[in-house]
């Protein structure tokens, strides 16, 4: 698996257990939807440094990370 993803997916099981979710060795619907929340920003972030900014605002529109 590419790096900066195992660093994603344990951020999101950090940041998931930190706020009540207990330790699993496996991954619960908590931290896959942090997972995916660290993925598209990350995508985002990407996108925007290297100017694809409609890119990046359609990937926003089609994931919000806001509830």
């Amino acid at each position: 698996m590419n790096e900066r993803i195992e660093q994603l997916l344990e951020q999101a099981r950090a940041e998931c257990f930190r706020f009540g979710s207990k330790p699993a060795t496996t991954v619960g619907y908590d931290e896959l939807e942090k997972f995916v929340e660290l993925i598209v920003t990350e995508t985002c972030k990407m996108l925007v440094g290297n100017n694809e900014l409609r890119a990046a605002t359609l990937v926003g529109k089609h994931f919000p990370l806001w509830k």
